[in-house]
């Protein structure tokens, strides 16, 4: 027997040894921690695309296969081994952070695949950047995969290359054509679509747009910054086949004759949240609320959670008593469509219920707001509630500590209103933070609409006065249970 066979042999031995009780023999186990192959028995090469200097992806088909590494010299190899391939690719020239890949026995890999590598270390943009691309070769015997050589000894091959992604083509502005807008493309009241302030398209390409509809069957589509410009049907995004009922898919263009429509039943207000890079989209009720559930007060029941409000249906801000996780409710059910649950990290959220629980960044009792546009979530620990008003000369000194129930929902405090030369009797709920002091930060007042109409018993953060109805004593009552959340100022 050649001296490599034995040589396998007794590593995989040690393989064995080495394993635990969990380990699936029947699997290709990766031993980078046992001794390598020495390194004269596979001699390995830069593949083709090596050769150049700059690969342009977008300018080859993205099935294409690009040789990244070749096998030039094998010995003493037992007889069914083969030789595959592992890489990284880095931003850094000492490989910090590295994307690592493995590459087939014939070194190729596709330019999707080696765009989608890029992406992964550069980002969404369409600008070039050097990429630093290295490789090793393994031996496999159909139960293990060995590393050849030792140390850094085992990159045979490196290189840094120019990379210019596959372009992605998007525009910085979208609009929302059909029904709920009534199709005024290339008209000055055409609706824009949200977009994140400051932030690039390609860093974050999601745009959306909250939704009123007032009857069952609705159409619509979205148009680019050029198709909008131009006043120009035909270079709608829209659907396949016209009349495609969807809350979730993708988007197509038809240069020829445009796109079909896609149809969103019901009636109500919705939220509709479109990838442009991907071209993809989604839609969520934008109810008038969401529920808190979670580990904690609530035992993870919607019905007794806290509720987050909001006015304009993308926009959610309110208070809970949050444990270690939790998720967002669109009712106080859990018989919902779906939820809002972890994103790719925390402070982000994702439509979908399939991420895991939300992990809070501040826990007990504190202040949320949620942004379901852009799937923004943020936190600030509060201590309490106090009355704040004419009553006490509106200062932070003076204001009137509330005491709150068991489950903090719902918080009282007795006041007196002495009499007023200006009849002045109105006050604010106002919260102190979590060393305990007043600020204005974060407080609740009556809503006021757009028209400057005041809504009595309808709290908002940093909404408009509340009126005691003169002077007296009074038990003010805070509910943070309901939608809106509400208040009752009682005379003793």
């Amino acid at each position: 027997m050649k001296k490599l066979s034995i040589y396998l042999i007794s590593v995989f031995v040690l393989g064995l040894t080495a394993c635990d009780d969990t380990s699936d023999l029947g699997k290709m186990q990766i031993n980078e921690e046992l001794p390598a192959i020495p390194a004269d028995c596979v001699k390995i090469q830069p593949g083709t695309a090596m050769g150049e200097t700059s690969w342009d992806l977008g300018a080859l088909p993205s099935d294409e296969g690009m040789q990244l590494v070749k096998t030039t010299e094998t010995k003493d190899l037992p007889a069914n081994s083969t030789v595959t391939y592992g890489a990284e690719f880095s931003a850094s020239e000492d490989f910090t952070n590295p994307a690592k890949i493995e590459v087939p026995g014939n070194g190729i890999l596709t330019v999707t695949e080696i765009d989608n590598i890029f992406r992964s270390i550069f980002g969404m943009g369409p600008k070039p950047h050097t990429m630093y691309c290295r490789y090793k070769a393994y031996v496999n015997d159909g139960t293990q995969k060995l590393a050849v050589g030792a140390g850094n000894a085992v990159w045979q091959v490196s290189k840094a290359i120019e990379v210019t992604p596959i372009p992605k083509p998007m525009e910085e502005r979208y609009y929302l054509v059909g029904d709920p807008t009534n199709w005024d493309l290339g008209k000055e009241t055409a609706v824009e679509m949200s977009h994140m302030t400051g932030v690039d398209i390609y860093d974050n390409p999601y745009f959306w747009i909250v939704l009123t509809t007032t009857k069952e069957d609705n159409y619509w589509k979205i148009a680019p910054q050029s198709a909008q410009d131009s006043s120009d049907w035909n270079a709608l995004l829209g659907a396949p086949a016209d009349g495609t009922e969807a809350t979730a898919g993708t988007l197509v263009d038809n240069p020829e004759k445009g796109p079909g429509a896609f149809i969103l039943k019901g009636i109500g207000r919705w939220l509709l949240r479109f990838n442009a890079m991907e071209r993809t989209f989604t839609i969520a009720p934008a109810n008038d609320a969401l529920w808190t559930p979670g580990a904690g007060l609530n035992n993870w029941d919607p019905g007794t959670s806290f509720p987050l409000p909001t006015v304009d249906g993308q926009n959610y801000d309110g208070y809970s008593y949050l444990g270690n996780e939790y998720k967002l409710t669109v009712q106080p059910d859990w018989k919902g469509p779906s939820d809002y649950s972890q994103g790719f990290e925390n402070g982000w959220i994702a439509w979908n219920g399939k991420n895991g629980n939300i992990v809070p960044s501040i826990m007990d009792f504190v202040h949320v707001s949620v942004n379901t546009g852009s799937w923004q979530i943020s936190y600030a620990k509060i201590n309490g509630f106090g009355l704040i008003g004419n009553f006490n000369e509106w200062k932070l000194d003076k204001v009137v500590s509330m005491t709150h129930n068991e489950n903090w929902q719902v918080w009282t405090a007795d006041v007196t209103v002495v009499a007023d030369a200006g009849n002045n009797y109105v006050f604010k709920f106002i919260t102190s933070n979590g060393q305990g002091k007043y600020e204005w930060d974060y407080n609740l007042g009556n809503y006021k609409d757009s028209n400057d109409v005041v809504h009595e018993n309808h709290l908002v953060q940093n909404g408009d006065n509340v009126n005691f109805p003169g002077p007296g004593t009074y038990t003010v009552t805070l509910n943070l249970s309901t939608v809106p959340y509400s208040y009752k100022i009682t005379a003793k």
